[in-house]
């Protein structure tokens, strides 16, 4: 478990593409999740990003992604994505999902 900053956002970001911004202005070091969270090169064209972690703050980003296929496979929790004009809101609508 550890503390992941904004700079450490852009950093693993780098790997699946170019142009990581964050839509708000704040320090790099600002730590934004907590938990465990990694973006591997396993071989050329094969990138592993894992997350287990837990927002600090709301943020809001984006970024300009190399073309490639991509799987989203969400166990827990919630999120709000888009790829190009295609939204996903993955995990419950509401705080009680039943």
């Amino acid at each position: 478990m550890r503390y992941v900053t904004r700079a450490d956002l852009v950093r693993s970001a780098g790997l699946l593409g170019a142009a990581y911004t964050f839509n708000d202005s704040a320090p790099a070091d600002e730590q934004v999740l907590h938990g465990q969270f990694d973006t591997l090169k396993l071989r050329p064209g094969l990138i592993l990003h894992a997350a287990c972690v837990r927002d600090l703050r709301t943020m809001d980003t984006s970024n300009q992604l190399d073309p490639a296929v991509k799987i989203v496979l969400l166990v827990d929790g919630a999120t709000d994505l888009s790829f190009g004009h295609h939204r996903f809101q993955l995990g419950p609508r509401s705080a009680d999902p039943a």
